[in-house]
């Protein structure tokens, strides 16, 4: 937790010092690092853990873009007579994104996305992938002309059935993943 108020204060600064004119701009590629929280539904038997994660996108025009991503959660399982058993749990997919506010150094935005989970354990037992249905929102900060911090929150939905492992009896289940991080855009095309 201190190294994401660091991350935070950094961002702060940032921000607070910077004079330059952003927005988001039609043609622009991105790439990003992104770090925070991700809470799973109590039933599923994961303790919640920090997550971390990249992102890259492309913007068709100014207010729709679109990006992929991956998030890792290392977390451990709640079950007593696993206790101390740990597992990874990759997150991915890709996501629409509707900017609200394009032409802003401030741009909120939603975000709408499908993609898939994937549970590994130490013990190798065998836990399926589930595909994900994911939507949220978030704010993009322009820094500088083509660095922005962003927050980002995401309502995410695994999909599958549970029967086989535990005593879960959900085939959907709510997850909510919450971060922070930064995105650098550019531009093939050399009309920033």
């Amino acid at each position: 937790m201190k190294k994401l108020g660091i991350l935070v204060v950094l961002m702060m600064v940032m921000v607070t010092f910077s004079t330059a004119q952003a927005a988001t701009k039609a043609g622009d590629f991105s790439i990003g690092a992104s770090l925070g929280g991700y809470f799973f539904e109590g039933n599923q038997d994961y303790k919640n853990n920090i997550t971390w994660g990249v992102r890259g996108g492309y913007n068709f025009t100014d207010y729709i873009a679109t990006e992929i991503f991956v998030n890792l959660v290392p977390s451990e399982f709640e079950e007593e007579y696993r206790d101390g058993d740990t597992n990874s749990v990759y997150v991915a997919g890709i996501e629409g994104i509707f900017n609200l506010m394009p032409d802003s150094r401030f741009v909120p935005y939603l975000a709408v996305g499908i993609g898939a989970i994937h549970y590994t354990s130490d013990d190798n037992d065998l836990v399926p992938s589930k595909v994900t249905v994911d939507y949220g929102a978030g704010i993009k900060f322009f820094a500088r002309e083509n660095v922005a911090v962003r927050a980002d929150v995401r309502h995410v939905l695994p999909i599958g059935d549970d029967d086989e492992y535990g005593d879960n009896p959900h085939s959907i289940h709510n997850d909510l993943m919450a971060t922070v991080g930064f995105t650098y855009y550019f531009n093939f095309g050399g009309n920033k």
